[in-house]
């Protein structure tokens, strides 16, 4: 509890923090550069094509969320990492409760975001925490 509350007040300070310019509309666009939106059949279709991906499920409501992308997603060296190790982000936003990415979390026995998978070339997907620092996403995507 006390996590979620501090989560809160990061979430509210960065509300004062310049944005350079995007308007929360155009952020969901530009967030993570390049990252395509989360699509079942073009997940199966970069797996199968030997693509890395980072899949992560997220929602404009969702505190949690909005903390991981800021602190640990949206940043230099995750962009700069994921580039040169060729991974394709997918991004599933669950703001308006998609019913296809419902299915996709109900499929994992989740009911709700966040949920961040990273999809190695070969092998298994990897959950991640749903607490995330760039350090965390190293670990994963590089092991």
């Amino acid at each position: 509890i006390l996590l979620l509350g501090g989560a809160a007040i990061l979430l509210a300070a960065t509300q004062w923090l310049p944005d350079a310019g995007h308007t929360s509309s155009d952020r969901r666009e530009t967030a993570f550069p390049g990252a395509v939106p989360f699509n079942a059949d073009r997940l199966s279709g970069l797996r199968n094509t030997g693509r890395p991906v980072f899949l992560y499920f997220t929602a404009d409501w969702c505190v949690t969320c909005k903390v991981n992308e800021a602190a640990a997603i949206d940043r230099k060296e995750t962009v700069r990492l994921f580039r040169e190790k060729g991974i394709t982000v997918m991004v599933g936003d669950f703001t308006r409760r998609d019913p296809a990415i419902a299915r996709f979390l109900a499929e994992r026995g989740r009911s709700g975001v966040p949920l961040y998978l990273f999809y190695p070339v070969t092998g298994e997907p990897r959950e991640l925490p749903q607490l995330l620092t760039p350090a965390t996403i190293a670990d994963v995507v590089t092991k």
